[in-house]
Protein backbone atom coordinates (compact mmCIF):
# COMPACT_ATOMS: atom_id res chain seq x y z
CA UNK A 1 0.00 0.00 0.00
CA UNK A 2 1.74 3.04 -1.23
CA UNK A 3 1.35 6.33 0.57
CA UNK A 4 1.11 9.36 -1.60
CA UNK A 5 3.14 12.50 -1.08
CA UNK A 6 -0.03 14.40 -0.12
CA UNK A 7 -0.84 11.86 2.62
CA UNK A 8 2.73 12.03 3.93
CA UNK A 9 2.53 15.81 4.03
CA UNK A 10 -0.86 15.69 5.82
CA UNK A 11 0.53 13.25 8.43
CA UNK A 12 3.63 15.44 8.91
CA UNK A 13 1.47 18.54 9.50
CA UNK A 14 -0.81 16.64 11.90
CA UNK A 15 2.20 15.44 13.90
CA UNK A 16 3.68 18.93 13.99
CA UNK A 17 0.38 20.34 15.24
CA UNK A 18 0.21 17.68 17.97
CA UNK A 19 3.79 18.39 19.05
CA UNK A 20 3.07 22.12 19.15
CA UNK A 21 -0.04 21.58 21.32
CA UNK A 22 1.83 19.33 23.74
CA UNK A 23 5.16 21.14 23.77
CA UNK A 24 6.61 21.44 27.25
CA UNK A 25 4.20 18.93 28.74
CA UNK A 26 5.80 15.93 30.39
CA UNK A 27 5.14 12.58 28.75
CA UNK A 28 5.35 9.01 29.89
CA UNK A 29 3.79 6.47 32.20
CA UNK A 30 5.30 7.96 35.38
CA UNK A 31 3.60 11.27 34.69
CA UNK A 32 0.25 9.58 34.10
CA UNK A 33 0.59 7.53 37.30
CA UNK A 34 1.37 10.72 39.24
CA UNK A 35 -1.69 12.46 37.77
CA UNK A 36 -3.83 9.42 38.61
CA UNK A 37 -2.57 9.45 42.22
CA UNK A 38 -3.36 13.16 42.51
CA UNK A 39 -6.87 12.61 41.14
CA UNK A 40 -7.48 9.68 43.50
CA UNK A 41 -6.36 11.80 46.45
CA UNK A 42 -8.73 14.58 45.40
CA UNK A 43 -11.61 12.10 45.07
CA UNK A 44 -10.89 10.71 48.55
CA UNK A 45 -10.81 14.25 49.93
CA UNK A 46 -14.14 15.15 48.31
CA UNK A 47 -15.76 11.91 49.51
CA UNK A 48 -14.61 12.58 53.06
CA UNK A 49 -16.00 16.11 52.91
CA UNK A 50 -19.29 14.86 51.47
CA UNK A 51 -19.66 12.25 54.20
CA UNK A 52 -19.97 14.99 56.84
CA UNK A 53 -22.58 16.98 54.95
CA UNK A 54 -26.28 16.36 55.09
CA UNK A 55 -27.38 14.09 52.26
CA UNK A 56 -28.78 15.70 49.17
CA UNK A 57 -32.46 15.01 48.75
CA UNK A 58 -33.07 13.12 45.58
CA UNK A 59 -35.27 15.07 43.24
CA UNK A 60 -38.16 12.91 42.18
CA UNK A 61 -41.44 13.77 40.63
CA UNK A 62 -44.54 13.50 42.81
CA UNK A 63 -45.82 10.66 40.63
CA UNK A 64 -42.66 8.59 41.20
CA UNK A 65 -42.78 9.29 44.91
CA UNK A 66 -46.46 8.30 45.10
CA UNK A 67 -45.79 5.10 43.16
CA UNK A 68 -42.96 4.21 45.53
CA UNK A 69 -45.14 4.94 48.58
CA UNK A 70 -47.99 2.94 47.10
CA UNK A 71 -45.69 0.00 46.43
CA UNK A 72 -44.42 0.19 50.03
CA UNK A 73 -48.00 0.29 51.36
CA UNK A 74 -49.00 -2.68 49.23
CA UNK A 75 -46.02 -4.66 50.49
CA UNK A 76 -46.88 -3.75 54.07
CA UNK A 77 -50.52 -4.73 53.45
CA UNK A 78 -49.46 -8.08 52.02
CA UNK A 79 -47.12 -8.71 54.95
CA UNK A 80 -49.86 -7.87 57.44
CA UNK A 81 -52.36 -10.07 55.62
CA UNK A 82 -49.87 -12.93 55.76
CA UNK A 83 -49.29 -12.40 59.49
CA UNK A 84 -53.05 -12.20 60.09
CA UNK A 85 -53.54 -15.48 58.26
CA UNK A 86 -50.88 -17.08 60.46
CA UNK A 87 -52.52 -15.73 63.63
CA UNK A 88 -55.93 -16.96 62.48
CA UNK A 89 -54.57 -20.41 61.77
CA UNK A 90 -52.90 -20.70 65.18
CA UNK A 91 -55.64 -18.97 67.23
CA UNK A 92 -59.02 -19.38 65.54
CA UNK A 93 -61.07 -17.34 68.07
CA UNK A 94 -58.71 -14.39 68.21
CA UNK A 95 -60.79 -12.16 65.91
CA UNK A 96 -63.85 -12.31 68.14
CA UNK A 97 -61.72 -11.56 71.21
CA UNK A 98 -60.08 -8.62 69.44
CA UNK A 99 -63.41 -7.14 68.35
CA UNK A 100 -64.78 -7.46 71.88
CA UNK A 101 -61.67 -5.80 73.32
CA UNK A 102 -61.89 -2.90 70.82
CA UNK A 103 -65.60 -2.41 71.60
CA UNK A 104 -64.78 -2.31 75.32
CA UNK A 105 -62.14 0.36 74.74
CA UNK A 106 -64.54 2.39 72.56
CA UNK A 107 -67.23 2.25 75.25
CA UNK A 108 -64.77 3.34 77.92
CA UNK A 109 -63.52 6.28 75.87
CA UNK A 110 -67.08 7.43 75.11
CA UNK A 111 -68.02 7.15 78.77
CA UNK A 112 -65.12 9.39 79.77
CA UNK A 113 -66.20 11.90 77.14
CA UNK A 114 -62.73 12.12 75.72
CA UNK A 115 -62.50 14.80 73.06
CA UNK A 116 -59.69 15.45 70.64
CA UNK A 117 -58.57 18.34 68.56
CA UNK A 118 -59.13 16.05 65.59
CA UNK A 119 -62.58 16.65 64.10
CA UNK A 120 -62.89 13.09 62.80
CA UNK A 121 -62.65 11.74 66.35
CA UNK A 122 -65.36 14.06 67.76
Amino acid sequence: MAVSDAEREANRRRQQAWRARHQGKPRGNKVLIAELAALRARVAELEAAAAHRTPVVELTTPAHRLRAELAALRKERDDLAERLAQVRSYQPGIEAETKAWLAKIDRASRAIGETDDWPENN
